[in-house]
């Protein structure tokens, strides 16, 4: 209340309070017996959802952090299948122009030492 900029700033609040407190003023009525159980079981009711909502969250974050340990699994494979199709692509690219250059060395080999 210290913080309150202006005296009366809780004046309108302070009326529903009192509407309220009116309203429930006598707790042998019927009728309020019946809004209080009421209002009762709706937060009984939304409690419940709550808390479902907690351990269905909790199952949600199993299932992805299930799904985030396929994705590491799926992407290291992944990793090294890139790698062995860069180095058959090199295999392919350079493998002819090495076997043909091995193939003329030998040839000179021979022909100098054997000739």
């Amino acid at each position: 209340m210290e913080t309150v900029g202006r005296a009366y700033a809780f004046i309108k609040f302070d009326q529903v309070i009192q509407r309220k407190r009116r309203e429930y003023a006598d707790p042998n009525s019927s009728a309020n017996m019946r809004k209080l159980n009421d209002e009762l079981q709706s937060i009984h009711h939304i409690m419940r959802k709550t808390i479902d909502d907690v351990l269905d969250r909790g199952s949600k974050l199993d299932d992805v952090s299930e799904t985030s340990k396929n994705l590491v699994n799926d992407s290291k494979k992944y990793k090294w299948n890139a790698k062995k199709l860069s180095l058959m692509a090199l295999y392919r690219q350079y493998a002819p122009l090495l076997a043909v250059g091995m193939l003329v060395i030998i040839v000179i080999f021979l022909r100098y030492y054997y000739g």
